[in-house]
């Protein structure tokens, strides 16, 4: 199995967000477009031979202290009854992230770490209805509800129109109040949304080249492990079991770094 080897960083507390990259020690280059501006042999390489930066919890930014609890948090029921004063508390915890998504493409963010639910109660009712019609029932979330699936991600679709070699990964980690006919559509949601642009599941991780030559710029990650009905080529999400994310389990910056380097050397 290819593995994808991502860079997490939480972009949160930085005072000034970068605009530009040091690719080799004398080229600096717009961090909007750094991917376009890889040397010849990089590009030639599988995406899991490339440090990508990436956000964690990525669209937590929009989470205030307004914002209702979400089905990933555990007595989510009793802290919504005990009020105002614990949303407070939680809208602090959940954020992981203060740019938007415009913004953090633009600082040259290419992994994006989602996780989502469904916010309205009649959701599941309609999902026998155009993806359209369903697409608004999908939220983002950590522990709170943030924005909706389909504006982040139209974003995504807006910032790739115009960076033509930009490459992302949308990787939705959890999917909860989930069924099987709301998978369904949220797949058939995927495909409506980036079309063209999306590269589909392949037994082989692809280079920037042999995407940029097929003119794909979105892998979608969304399966838990790789189901038996994937065949090259032919599905819309890739399995999660494609990337591997280890887990440093700590605050510290130092020792990240020690962990990170121990991880990928």
């Amino acid at each position: 199995m290819f593995l994808i080897a991502i860079v997490l960083l939480t972009i949160c507390f930085l005072p000034v967000l970068p605009r530009s990259v040091r690719l080799l020690p004398s080229d600096e280059v717009p961090a909007s477009n750094w991917m376009s501006h890889l040397p010849l042999e990089v590009t030639r390489r599988p995406l899991s031979q490339i440090a990508i930066p990436g956000t964690h919890n990525a669209g937590s930014y929009s989470i205030q202290e307004s914002s209702p609890t979400a089905p990933d948090l555990k007595f989510g029921l009793l802290i919504s009854f005990l009020g105002y004063f614990f949303n407070i508390r939680l809208s602090d915890w959940s954020v992981t992230q203060r740019a938007d998504f415009m913004t953090q493409l633009q600082c040259g963010i290419r992994y994006f770490d989602m996780r989502i639910a469904m916010r309205t109660p009649g959701c599941v009712a309609s999902t026998s209805n155009s993806s359209l019609e369903v697409q608004s029932c999908f939220y983002l979330v950590h522990g709170l509800y943030a924005k909706r699936v389909d504006e982040e991600l139209q974003v995504i679709n807006s910032f790739l129109k115009t960076h033509p070699k930009e490459v992302v990964i949308v990787d939705f980690q959890h999917f909860y109040d989930f069924n099987a006919s709301l998978k369904l559509a949220f797949k058939d949601f995927i495909k409506d949304t980036f079309r063209d642009r999306l590269e589909p599941y392949r037994n082989q991780i692809p280079t920037l080249s042999d995407l940029w030559s097929r003119g794909k710029q979105v892998i979608v990650m969304g399966y838990e492990k790789k189901p038996k009905e994937h065949e090259d080529g032919d599905s819309v999400l890739w399995p999660r079991s494609s990337i591997r994310q280890p887990w440093p389990d700590t605050r510290s910056p130092d020792n990240l770094g020690t962990f990170l380097s121990n991880e990928y050397t």
